[in-house]
């Protein structure tokens, strides 16, 4: 029998001490670890410090901003009626609500740069200029309609004004006060306060982005160096480290990329924050401008052309915020289609209602041919919404050709089979045409060759998109051809249901509801309940409906005009316009109460919504609160006639309906 072989002592010595090993690398590898893992917590912890210092600074510069729109408000109210109350507010404004020089100071304690650091010094410098010339501007006006000095909110005295400006005959302290408040070094010092902001905002962007990266960056090589430790140590550690350095890696583009994202987030919202800010300004700078040339004039008709252009302004700004509004809908996917009868003799009663005055203005030549059905025959589609592409398309057609040019919108492939009208629109023009580049980005969100070119810019940039929208969601397809200076061509491809004509359904269907004719005006004897809680509004309204004859009794809110209606004989309110924001009880509140009432008239009486809140959520509210039309502010008084009287003899018809039924029962 062999003697046992015996291990050698310096390897009885090396296994002895294998656990132990085993124990030390394995803590080594678990403390690396760790050591990783709370390096990333470190890490996101310190980028979300930045953020929120970031953030803090920006709130607080924000003041500046914000409140400079306040006081320019308050200011310009006061100026143009005389109410002290907004003298007060102006001052509780500046020296309470949004202290300048808190905020200034609360900038100062973040530490920041000397860099961002003057881009506040310069809003502050900016700003106290501002408020000085309000200030002069309003104690000028306050004086020029006999209020004085003891009058002023506390702590305002008329120490800013000369005695030469304070001695000035009160038409000329007016007139020196309005202009303070509009004049060009005014308007300068108000840029000067949102370009510092927004510059002092870049600043910070800036700095968070290189400390995120820097942070990133030591993060990455901290994990590389683990990896190697941890694979050296032990075998078993290297897929741990793996995973941490790949999590490291990722967290690293991650957070690059979330910069990207941010700067170009950034970027984008101050394009189109500086766009609209032009775009909004613009028209009301004219509205405003006009209406203080208009109260100061006594001439008739230069009063008449100053309210045409204060209307003209007023209609470009309702176009500006319906775009904003389309798109908003259309990128949140709440646009809906509400397709209804369209007879093609309709169509071209829009054409020549809308689209021909435009093209005489500017004494261009427009034709439209729609060919390939039946002249009295009809499509099944969103009217609203067939009418706005064409409009988007032709409107641009007249605005970018000279006078002199030619403007039509054509079919072509027009063929009716199966019941579906499936054929090609297309708009020409012989104008300035388009760029090969600009045809690229053609139906891009703000998209507008004309900046780029240095032309005079109108609109919001968004109908071609809006256009491509409406037409993808139709199901149908958009193409554009285009040459620099010699014009453009659109061409809309849609299939579209045809409805029988109206003549063949008279003789073919029996009950069939007969058309309802087109209505007059005249509310001559008609008795109208207005729920309006807006003072102004309230105003306007009930002027042009007793215009029209009509008698009109007004309720403050929904409680007031349910119980006006409930006071009130069967039969005696015609009609209903109802507000639907209002306080106590609002208008879908009230209009279902007095749908409810146990009286002849309260299921017949139309009640008419009149409300800002036009998206289809809320006119689908409306008619489910029991009201008979929603119509969208601002209302144009001949809408809002034809509306009254349209549901007024619907009421009629369907009440004399009803009564036949009875007696034939």
């Amino acid at each position: 029998m062999s003697p046992k072989r015996q291990l050698s002592a310096p390897v009885r010595r090396m296994l002895g001490v294998f656990p132990l090993l085993i124990v030390i690398v394995s803590a080594a590898a678990v403390l690396i670890a760790g050591s990783m893992f709370f390096n990333i917590r470190q890490q996101t912890a310190r980028i979300r410090q930045f953020e929120s210092q970031r953030e803090m600074a920006n709130n607080a510069a924000d003041q500046f901003q914000r409140g400079s729109d306040v006081l320019t408000y308050e200011s310009k109210m006061f100026c143009e009626t005389g109410d002290l109350s907004h003298f007060q507010a102006y001052i509780t404004e500046l020296t309470v609500t949004r202290n300048r020089d808190t905020a200034v100071q609360a900038l100062f304690r973040m530490g920041l740069t000397q860099r961002e650091i003057s881009r506040i010094q310069d809003a502050k410098i900016a700003s106290d200029d501002l408020s000085n010339r309000e200030q002069r501007a309003m104690e000028l006006v306050a004086l020029s309609r006999g209020i004085t000095e003891t009058d002023f909110p506390e702590g305002v005295t008329a120490d800013l004004l000369t005695e030469q400006e304070k001695n000035l005959p009160d038409e000329k302290k007016y007139a020196l006060g309005y202009q303070y408040i509009m004049s060009a070094d005014y308007f300068t010092a108000k840029n000067t306060i949102d370009n510092s902001v927004r510059k002092f905002s870049t600043d910070l962007m800036q700095r968070y982005g290189n400390a995120t990266v820097e942070v990133a960056d030591l993060g990455t090589a901290t994990a590389m160096a683990s990896f190697v430790i941890i694979v050296v140590l032990v075998v078993l550690s290297v897929a741990m480290s793996i995973l941490y350095g790949r999590y490291e890696k990722e967290n690293a583009a991650e957070l690059a990329a979330a910069m990207q994202e941010a700067r170009a987030a950034s970027a984008a919202k101050s394009d189109f924050l500086s766009r609209m800010s032009h775009d909004i300004r613009t028209p009301l700078n004219g509205i405003i401008g006009m209406t203080a040339l208009a109260k100061d004039e006594k001439d008739r008709d230069t009063v008449d052309r100053y309210l045409g252009k204060i209307d003209g302004s007023g209609h470009f700004l309702l176009t500006l915020v319906n775009d904003i509004l389309d798109m908003s809908k259309i990128e949140a996917g709440k646009m809906q289609l509400h397709p209804e009868v369209y007879p093609k003799a309709e169509f071209e009663r829009y054409l020549d209602d809308v689209i021909r005055p435009l093209c005489d203005m500017k004494k261009i030549t427009f034709r439209y041919e729609i060919v390939g059905s039946d002249e009295n025959s009809a499509v099944l589609t969103d009217k609203l919404r067939f009418n706005q592409i064409f409009f988007n398309l032709l409107s641009n057609a007249v605005k970018f050709t000279p006078e002199g040019g030619h403007v039509s919108l054509l079919t072509e492939n027009m063929n009716v089979a199966d019941g579906t009208l499936t054929g090609d629109f297309v708009v020409e023009d012989d104008g300035i045409g388009m760029s090969s580049e600009f045809m690229k980005k053609l139906f891009g969100t703000f998209e507008q060759e004309s900046v780029s070119q240095g032309l005079t810019r109108t609109g919001s940039g968004l109908g071609l998109s809006i256009t491509k929208s409406l037409v993808d969601l139709m199901g149908g397809t958009i193409t554009a051809e285009s040459t620099k200076g010699k014009g453009s061509r659109f061409k809309v491809h849609l299939s579209l249901p045809v409805v029988v004509p109206a003549g063949a359904e008279d003789k073919t269907a029996e009950g069939t509801a007969p058309q309802v004719a087109s209505c007059d005006t005249d509310l001559t004897g008609l008795h109208i309940l207005l729920a309006e809680d807006n003072d102004l509004n309230a105003e306007i309204s009930d002027i042009l409906l007793r215009k029209k004859g009509a008698a009109v009794d007004r309720a403050v809110n929904g409680e007031d005009a349910l119980r006006l209606f409930s006071g009130s004989a069967v039969g005696g309110y015609d009609a209903i316009l109802m507000d639907v924001q209002m306080p106590v009880m609002n208008g879908l509140e009230a209009a279902a109460a007095i749908r409810a009432l146990d009286r002849a008239d309260a299921a017949a009486v139309p009640i008419f919504a009149i409300t800002a809140n036009a998206y289809q959520d809320d006119i689908d509210r409306c008619m489910a609160a029991g009201m008979t039309e929603h119509l969208a502010k601002p209302v144009e008084p001949e809408t809002m006639y034809r509306a009254v009287v349209r549901g007024i003899r619907q009421a009629h018809a369907g009440a004399a309906g009803r009564a036949d039924a009875e007696r034939k029962e």
